[in-house]
């Protein structure tokens, strides 16, 4: 053998065994990172005075259990910090070792659910920035303080090497302390003050610029040009506003954005960051009493990249079983009983009752027979016990599950909540057991109410932020929402008194206490969504193409005086009944019967209506007759005109004890009784 063919042999050889040996290295796995942050004990602050929430712990359960069973995010991925885990190191040290390592493809969430602040912005001259609260949250007597700010944020989100970056803020940065029954999200300096940000948090700051390689007038340029940070911020209301700590239904506490966010990807995963904000401000809107009060969330884009970040998914990141509607999942099976999580649930849906039942949803199809039946009420939590009602040895934790059948809830009430301007003497009303009056907790809320029974006040004037220039006189008599906004019409003349509006308002109480029963027993989107034989729907007349309201959503706002053409169709082989209920925002009630089951039924909007902001139309549908239950709502109706109590209650209770024999309720492809909800939202 020649040296130069020995070279070639040898150099081969051990360029082969270099390449044997050498191990294959494969591009790394992508990775899906979670911080989920809430506090609801504020107590153990130094030098501060802030209110304690509810709703933030629930937050991040909502969204660990979306993130986990709806995203495929890995549990050991999901960090959670809740209360006193929840100091100011903890947070910032999570954020950088577990967010801040992503790799370029990995997806990172961040959220926050607690109290917000406002601060002076110590790198532009008379501005605030903002900031939130740690569980450790203290204050100096100069007013410095440890929390966490917006500049703090803004910085880490730059120094990501991902794109596919999430943050959620729900929390506020103005008002403060609660409203009515509802904690507001946000804590205030003492009057004539201001908070400042402490030297450890300016020092922070300056860490993170050196890394960053920005001076203060560059981090100051691109705050205000949002250059630089990855991803997107998801905020629950701009900086004027208030982010509600909402109770929903009595006592299921979680922030309303929160709420509404984590609801709405439950019921369709597959939706992008535009629909999604969409849905949400309108859910928001369907929420508050008056559209100009609604909580506005605010979703910031780094700049010049909204429309092509608008159309990515969700968390930048596919979803299991996308847009299969789901209400919730198993938590853990004992025997023949399983312990259910129905965070997915619209707060309608809370006031599900036993009966009730779920069937599964597997990666392949939709089981059509029921498995589980609730055995009692949802916890505040959103768990509850239910029966197996099949035998399914292999049913596991995190298995997916949608509600099949929902029975009439039998102790459904109305809650009203009696205000301290009332006084202390108030004699409680004797209106039947489904209206319930309670008095303030230690806490200064009623725990979850459906209206307040109040006196205007002066303060309670100031409070409103609306465009109507009418608002009820000082020292009357009327009820307002549980966020202490006036119900349109509700409020009676000077010099009446307290027994007297109780006269009043009785009629209006029992259309409320009927639309909530109805409420209850609403189909959902998911069951809308299977029951492709039935269509409902409101639009401008003579243009069916331009929409108003589909089942459980509002396309579009009307205008007072305009005609509206409301439409029922079916193709099911069975003869169907449906009666038309339209319930306004000034709490008059109308109602047409059609015994043929399907109608287009043309509706003016009234000049009152636009006094309030959101009515609904009901349609009920029904196998068994519907005449009893039409002469019933004329009843209410008349007593409505009359403005009178003589009748206790009669023309109500009629109404439920028929619906309850009728055994209201929908099973797969088969009709007893169902309820559509058509939403109207009605502009001034």
């Amino acid at each position: 053998m020649n040296r130069r063919h020995f070279l070639q042999t040898t150099a081969a050889t051990v360029l082969l065994t270099q390449l044997v040996d050498r191990p294959i290295v494969a591009a790394p796995r992508s990775r899906k990172l979670a911080l989920l942050i809430g506090i609801n004990d504020y107590s153990k602050g130094q030098n501060s005075d802030v209110s304690s929430l509810k709703g933030c712990i629930n937050d991040v359960a909502l969204l660990k259990n979306l993130l986990i069973y709806r995203y495929g995010f890995e549990p050991e991925n999901v960090i959670t910090l809740t209360d006193a885990q929840a100091t100011r190191s903890a947070i910032l040290k999570a954020i950088e070792t577990h967010l801040l390592p992503a790799n370029p493809n990995d997806t990172v969430v961040f959220s926050f659910s607690g109290h917000g602040a406002p601060l002076i912005d110590p790198y532009e001259k008379d501005a605030q920035t903002t900031a939130i609260l740690p569980y450790d949250h203290s204050m100096t007597a100069s007013n410095q303080t440890n929390f966490i700010t917006g500049t703090t944020l803004f910085l880490l989100r730059s120094a990501f090497k991902t794109n596919q970056v999430t943050f959620i803020l729900d929390c506020c940065y103005a008002g403060g302390g609660i409203r009515g029954d509802v904690r507001i999200r946000s804590t205030e300096p003492p009057i004539g003050n201001a908070f400042y940000p402490s030297s450890d948090e300016l020092q922070y700051h300056q860490k993170w610029m050196k890394q960053l390689n920005l001076t203060p007038a560059q981090l100051n340029q691109n705050r205000k040009t949002q250059q630089g940070p990855k991803g997107i911020l998801l905020a629950a209301a701009n900086e004027n506003q208030t982010a509600q700590d909402a109770s929903f239904n009595y006592e299921y506490n979680a922030g309303a954005f929160t709420k509404f966010f984590t609801e709405a990807l439950w019921n369709n995963a597959d939706q992008s960051l535009g629909t999604i904000e969409t849905v949400v401000r309108q859910s928001l809107v369907n929420f508050a009493i008056y559209p100009e009060n609604a909580q506005q969330p605010v979703f910031t884009y780094p700049n010049n990249q909204k429309p092509a970040i608008q159309t990515q998914k969700t968390f930048f990141t596919p979803a299991t079983i996308a847009s299969t509607p789901v209400q919730g999942m198993v938590l853990k099976r004992d025997r023949n009983q399983v312990t259910l999580w129905l965070g997915g649930l619209s707060p309608r849906g809370l006031s599900l009752g036993s009966g009730t039942e779920f069937r599964l949803i597997t990666s392949n199809n939709l089981q059509s027979a029921p498995i589980a039946r609730l055995d009692q009420a949802i916890a505040d939590d959103f768990t509850t016990i239910a029966t197996l009602t099949s035998d399914l040895p292999q049913l596991k934790p995190g298995t997916l599950i949608q509600q099949y059948y929902r029975p009439l809830p039998k102790d459904l009430k109305l809650k009203i909540g009696l205000d301290q301007s009332l006084g202390k003497s108030i004699q409680r009303p004797k209106d039947g057991s489904r209206i319930q009056w309670v008095d303030r907790k230690a806490d200064g809320l009623f725990g979850g109410v459906d209206f307040i029974l109040s006196k205007m006040t002066a303060d309670y004037q100031k409070l409103q932020n609306t465009s109507s220039k009418i608002l009820p006189s000082i020292n009357t008599y009327g009820l307002f929402s549980s966020q202490l906004s006036p119900i349109p019409n509700s409020f009676g003349p000077q010099g009446e008194r307290l027994e007297q509006a109780l006269d009043r308002l009785q009629p209006f109480l029992n259309i409320q206490l009927l639309q909530k029963l109805f409420g209850s027993i609403v189909l959902t989107d998911p069951e809308v969504k299977n029951l492709t034989t039935v269509e409902a729907k409101v639009y401008l007349k003579d243009n069916p193409d331009n929409l108003v309201s589909i089942p459980n959503q509002v396309k579009q706002a009307v205008k007072v005086g305009q005609k509206v053409e409301i439409e029922l169709s079916h193709n099911t082989k069975q003869a169907l009944e449906a009666l038309l209920i339209g319930v306004s925002p000034t709490g008059k009630i109308s109602h047409q019967y059609y015994p043929d089951g399907m109608f287009k039924q043309v509706v003016t909007i009234d000049p009152e209506d636009a006094i309030g902001s959101n009515g609904e139309f009901l349609i009920l549908l029904s196998k068994a007759p519907l005449d009893t239950i039409d002469r019933q709502l004329t009843e209410l109706s008349n007593d409505l005109t009359q403005r009178s109590r003589t009748k206790d209650n009669q023309s109500i209770n009629q109404i439920l004890n028929q619906l309850l024999s009728s055994q209201v309720a929908r099973k797969e492809g088969e009709f007893t009784q169902a309820i559509f909800s058509l939403p109207i939202q009605i502009k001034r």
